[in-house]
């Protein structure tokens, strides 16, 4: 592991390598639901991309957030590495500590409240509180409606 964020998923990342194309079907998602397994909270799916799981919608939103950035950061560590950069990986012992004290299911809702706040700034805050969703419009100009 390379990274504090990245011992968040110590012992809960499945990786899911038969891509077998688009979801069309049930069996591909029991498949996946099979490699997750009872006790993962997150996979890569080969191919395909991220999977992250929560006890709250919070939860599993900043875990796919995490996720994603550490995959990035493994990309540009191979990258640098390929260059005579040594990587400097986190002991098991390390992250397994890091894992108990940060991957409480309260501390990642904590967590991603910052996140979310900032998502719902983005989205027009109060002013779609008080239009009650009937309309709402992304700053990239994508509408949505409730009806």
């Amino acid at each position: 592991m390379l990274t504090q964020d990245v011992c968040n998923f110590h012992g809960i990342l499945a990786v899911y390598d038969a891509y077998d194309g688009i979801v069309f079907g049930p069996q591909e998602g029991i498949n996946i639901a099979e490699a997750l397994g009872s006790s993962n909270k997150a996979a890569i799916l080969m191919n395909h991309g991220l999977l992250t799981c929560g006890e709250t919608v919070d939860e599993a939103g900043f875990m796919f957030g995490l996720l994603e950035r550490s995959c990035e950061i493994q990309l540009q560590t191979e990258a640098a590495a390929a260059n005579a950069i040594p990587k400097k990986i986190i002991t098991d012992e390390e992250a397994a500590y890091n894992f108990k004290m940060a991957s409480e299911k309260n501390a990642l809702y904590r967590e991603a409240q910052p996140d979310i706040e900032f998502e719902f700034f983005l989205a027009g805050g109060e002013e779609v509180l008080a239009r009650g969703f009937d309309k709402l419009t992304l700053p990239n100009g994508v509408n949505f409606t409730s009806k």
